[in-house]
């Protein structure tokens, strides 16, 4: 089994090296490291030069600007390998859990394996995160469809769409991309990558391979923008051209309550974004409702419903549990 690694790089000068590092001490046969440099202007590309003169398996790619979604498509259109984990330039891999990851993915014939992550902190930042990246108990090592996964995860509201979170096979990614110029793509990605009907055998693994950098400036980290809000909206739009008529009924109920949970986040972040009672903001909040009730009303318990209809609440629910959690 072999696997390529694609790594999307924008002005990481700080960050690569340490990236690329922890992939390639990683005991792991028949690998290929994918660096696609997305236009930087700092010290990044001749950086990943020199680490592909020192070792022929990383390979450098390099394109003008034009966002994370369009470089992790180039990445894979490089690929060369039967499976793609992607892995951001200030992110790495934890020391010898790669090996062991790969082993279950082979051991079980998997097109798509979850697995878990610890964050850790820059050394100047002064941020504080709560993220959960564990996958839920029920299911770990338990060989499911896509959809069953997906149901699964969102049951137990543990569904996390990070695409660095998991391996898949490159014949996946034959009829799924990144959508281009949003941010939130991963939330469509994974969501179709799951319900795909190629995804028939997927597996969730408590192994922490993945370390999540948290630092000032990174997308995670960044003031919430309308670009942020429309982020939401599109994957929403995406969502909906779905095919539910293949999902079992479970997984389209579910189905119908991600995209509900994107109208909400949606106007969450309207909200972190400044803009809840602006014009901008109050034709965004029509908006959300009216899709919701076009949608996706069947079935929407009623504290549910004036929490859409009152974002606001949602806001000091997410405060409550910021609290709660650093105790």
């Amino acid at each position: 089994m072999s696997l390529s690694v694609i790594i999307p790089a924008y002005n990481v000068e700080q960050y690569l090296e340490e990236c690329v590092v922890s992939v390639l001490e990683q005991d792991a046969n028949n690998l290929e490291i994918i660096i696609v440099d997305d236009g930087s202007t700092d010290g990044t590309l001749d950086i990943a030069n020199k680490i592909t003169n020192k070792d022929d398996r990383v390979k450098v790619f390099s394109f003008d600007n034009a966002g994370l979604s369009v470089a992790r498509n180039r990445g894979v259109k490089e690929a060369t390998k039967d499976y793609v984990l992607f892995l951001d330039s200030d992110d790495k891999l934890a020391n010898g859990q790669l090996v062991n990851v790969l082993k279950y993915l082979e051991n079980e014939k998997l097109d798509c394996l979850f697995f878990e992550s610890t964050i850790f902190y820059d050394d100047n930042t002064d941020l504080s995160f709560y993220l959960d990246y564990s996958r839920p108990q029920s299911i770990l090592k338990k060989i499911e469809s896509g959809e069953n996964i997906f149901t699964e995860m969102m049951k137990v509201n543990s569904y996390n769409v990070s695409a660095c979170m998991y391996i898949l096979s490159r014949n996946l990614l034959d009829d799924i991309k990144f959508l281009p110029g949003i941010y939130h793509e991963d939330s469509l990605f994974t969501t179709q990558v799951l319900l795909s009907n190629k995804s028939k055998r997927v597996a969730c693994i408590d192994n922490r391979l993945y370390l999540r950098r948290i630092r000032q400036g990174s997308i995670m980290t960044i003031n919430k923008t309308r670009k942020h809000v429309e982020g939401y909206e599109k994957v929403y739009d995406e969502l909906l051209k779905i095919d539910t008529s293949c999902l079992k009924t479970e997984a389209s109920k579910y189905l119908k309550r991600f995209r509900f949970d994107l109208l909400a986040t949606r106007l969450i972040t309207l909200a972190q974004s400044k803009h809840l009672y602006s014009f901008y903001g109050l034709s965004q909040r029509y908006n959300c409702f009216f899709q919701f009730l076009k949608n996706d009303l069947k079935g929407v318990k009623l504290k549910t419903f004036i929490m859409l209809v009152i974002p606001e609440l949602y806001l000091l629910k997410i405060i409550m549990k910021n609290k709660r959690n650093r105790r």
